[in-house]
């Protein structure tokens, strides 16, 4: 079990020389290195999946390119276009809420005009019979004093013109 060296040492085989020791920590020092470089990539990998955005029309336009992209970054994407679109349905029904009603106050609206109107047709109505009724008035006391026998001076006194039997 013993074997020479060149210097005439004797060496056991199980026993590593100082060269060997030092490649050996070497090499564990490479590989741990190694092993943290990779971690570090893929923590460098995962911060720049987490930092990219995508926005979905480009999803849209180019689904191809979207089919390389980490599912995560995906995932991200349709969460936020979830959002936005929960966002905008509830602006939607807080638009459509605010039409109804002002539709509702256009319709209120219109009835009092049109009661208004109403109302105004029928004071023009009432204000023209008025009139007519007043200029009626007028011609019957017109025809009235032109077919009337005049009014006495004195009480007793008998209207002059004709003579008394």
């Amino acid at each position: 079990m013993r074997s020479r060296t060149r210097g005439g040492e004797i060496r056991m085989r199980g026993q590593m020389t100082s060269t060997d020791a030092r490649a050996e920590r070497l090499v564990r020092q490479v590989r741990t290195e190694v092993a943290a470089l990779q971690e570090t990539l893929t923590a460098l990998a995962q911060e720049h999946d987490e930092m990219l955005e995508v926005d979905p029309a480009s999803v849209v336009k180019n689904p191809e390119a979207a089919l390389t992209l980490a599912p995560a970054v995906l995932v991200r994407a349709v969460i936020s276009a979830e959002s936005d679109n929960r966002r905008l349905r509830k602006r939607a029904r807080k638009v459509q809420e605010r039409q109804r009603q002002m539709q509702a106050r256009l319709q209120e609206l219109q009835l009092a005009e049109a009661a208004r109107v109403s109302r105004l047709q029928t004071l023009e109505d009432v204000i023209g019979a008025l009139h007519d009724n007043l200029g009626d008035l007028r011609h019957e006391r017109e025809f009235l004093r032109q077919w009337a026998p005049p009014k006495l001076e004195r009480p007793g006194e008998l209207p002059g013109g004709e003579p008394h039997r």
